[in-house]
Parts: C-alpha cells; structure tokens; sequence
C-alpha cells in the first residue's frame, strides 16, 4: 500500500504543499445554557488516492486545536484548552490512514484551564474555530466551516443553579470530566452538585449533574472493590 509524504516546500523549491485532508465538524446541540458542556465530532478524511501517514489527530498533542470568537469581541478569538489539551508529547510515530479512511474525533468543551472556568458564561452567540495540523500530511493546516453555537439565558430555577456554581471551578471540572479528588475543594463540589439535584430535580442541569455524579460513584465503587482486602 502506498503511503503519500508530502514534500517539504522548502525542499521542492515551491510553495507549502496544500493539506491532505477534509475537516467537518458538528455539534450536539446549537443552542444551550452557560456552563452546558458541548460536545463537538470532529471530522477528519483523507482526501488523497493514496494511504496518508500522518500524526494522529488529538486535541492532548495539541495536533487539534479550538479557537472560540464572542460576538460581544469578534476581534479577540480565545483559544479554548481543556483538561488535559495540549499536555501530552507530541513527538509520535506517525500512523496510516487509507485511502478515503477518516478519522473521528468526539471533544467535549466546557471546564477550561484558564481565565473563567467554564467556556461558555456569558448569554451570546459563538463561533467555533476546529483546526488540524500536521507537518507531514497537513502543514498549513485546516479548519472545519465554522460552527455557531448559542448561549441563552438561563431562568427561574436554571438561574438560580446557575447561580451556585457560576464560580465553583472544581464543579466545572467534574462536570467535564466525571472526576473528582478527595481534597476539600474536590469534595465540596461533588457536595454542591448533589445538593443542588435534591433542591432542583427538574432544572435543565440535573441531567449532566445526575450523569456525571453516577460516574463518579461507580468509579469510586470499583476503586473501592479493587482495594477490598481478600480472605487468605
């Protein structure tokens, strides 16, 4: 099977070879509450006659990148990095793709590294930048068609859970991720959420507070199971 490396421009003598690729993407919802994840698939095929050999796409490598524009500062694109984005090594063997063969990849956007803890708090409208870059097969890189995502309002008793956990970073963390320490900070946000589903069942966020606190306990069970001292 043939596998296509695109030519360094430098070493051709020409300009930067165009990108091996085709992006798509879309998101699970088009409109939603601030500190709602999104989940996003993201789309990646080979657009070549041949096998590509090519560094798998990852948003931990950093080979998938997401660039967030506000309507309220549509100069200022923010990049978004989640846990773990952009932490791991990026020096890897390349892997093929073959021919017509795509790759997908399911992102979740919701806690965020720095500045505010959750990606979306502000009511607007949000325009999402996906891109892919590869040396090899994709050096200039290549972005997705936007995608447009709507951030409302919440209300009645939305915005008063809203409210709760607006500033509670460890909440958006586990409500990200399903995890969470046995530190107090840790502790104390499972100890929110929790209270919050008791005090509000119906609100708009139980759903992935529920989701996510039962994967946190089944987590924690099997923890517990594994650690269970064995009868000689």
């Amino acid at each position: 099977m043939a596998l296509v490396r695109p030519v360094a421009a430098a070493d051709a003598g020409a300009s930067t070879e165009p990108c091996q690729l085709t992006a798509s993407a879309s998101t699970s919802d088009s409109t939603i509450l601030p500190g709602e994840p999104l989940e996003i698939a993201f789309h990646l095929k080979n657009a070549t006659p041949a096998a590509l050999s090519l560094e798998w796409p990852s948003e931990t490598v950093g080979t998938v990148q997401l660039r967030i524009v506000s309507d309220l500062d549509p100069t200022k694109p923010k990049k978004y990095l989640g846990p773990r984005w952009a932490m791991e090594d990026s020096v890897r063997s390349p892997r093929t793709l073959p021919r017509n063969a795509s790759v997908d990849l399911s992102l979740r956007v919701l806690f965020q590294v720095r500045q505010q803890p959750y990606a979306f708090s502000t009511a607007g409208t949000y325009q999402l930048r996906l891109s892919y870059a590869d040396e090899p097969a994709c050096p200039e890189g290549i972005e997705a068609p936007l995608l447009t995502v709507k951030v409302m309002d919440p209300r009645g008793v939305d915005l008063a859970v809203w409210n709760a956990i607006k500033d509670c970073a460890r909440c958006a963390h586990l409500l990200h991720t399903g995890r969470a320490g046995k530190n107090p900070a840790d502790q104390g946000a499972v100890a929110l959420l929790r209270s919050l589903v008791r005090q509000y069942p119906n609100n708009r966020y139980a759903k992935t507070f529920r989701k996510q606190l039962d994967a946190l306990d089944d987590r924690e069970k099997h923890e517990h199971k594994d650690h269970k001292p064995h009868d000689d």
